[in-house]
């Protein structure tokens, strides 16, 4: 009896622990996107308009220039569409970048928020514009499926935003 009672101690604050972190955590923020127009001509430069909400409790810092996000782009095959130059550094494969404090990199080629990290209180939002047709190669009239994602780094989950179909009209 003795040795069942130490066992139970012994095994029960393990139980506890192995629960706990297997709880899922949510993300601190929500990303929103919408074309600026959805339609253009091709050569006209293609906007879109990137949100992002603090759906947590607490301040979330960012950089109004920079809001560390990836943008993916596919043709109507639903192939990738091929990043330009300054789209390979903006997604973070060339060299010229720089961690932050919070874990974020910044990517110095990116926006215009010159390195300033920016609070957003809960439930704010901060609106960044891009100008995708400098990122990828979009030469071609047709449809382009857009979204956006951005690594979380408390819960570790990368946040996709909604998807956009854009067209480019001869």
């Amino acid at each position: 009896m003795r040795k069942a009672l130490v066992t139970l101690v012994l095994c029960w604050p393990l139980g506890a622990q192995m629960a706990t972190t297997t709880q899922q955590v949510s993300p601190g923020f929500s990303l929103h996107i919408e074309a600026k127009p959805p339609s253009v001509k091709l050569g006209a430069a293609i906007t879109i308009e990137v949100t992002l909400t603090n759906t947590s409790s607490s301040d979330l810092l960012y950089n109004p220039g920079d809001f560390g996000e990836d943008v993916n782009v596919w043709d109507e095959r639903r192939s990738a569409v091929k990043a330009t130059a300054q789209g390979e550094v903006f997604k973070g494969t060339g060299n010229n970048h720089k961690e932050l404090p919070n874990g974020m990199y910044s990517f110095q080629t990116r926006g215009n928020g010159n390195g300033k990290l920016l609070i957003l209180k809960p439930k704010e939002s901060a609106v960044r514009r891009l100008t995708i047709d400098d990122l990828f190669d979009l030469r071609s009239p047709g449809k382009y499926t857009v979204e956006v994602t951005r690594k979380d780094i408390d819960s570790k989950v990368s946040v996709k935003s909604n998807t956009i179909v854009l067209t480019l009209l001869p």
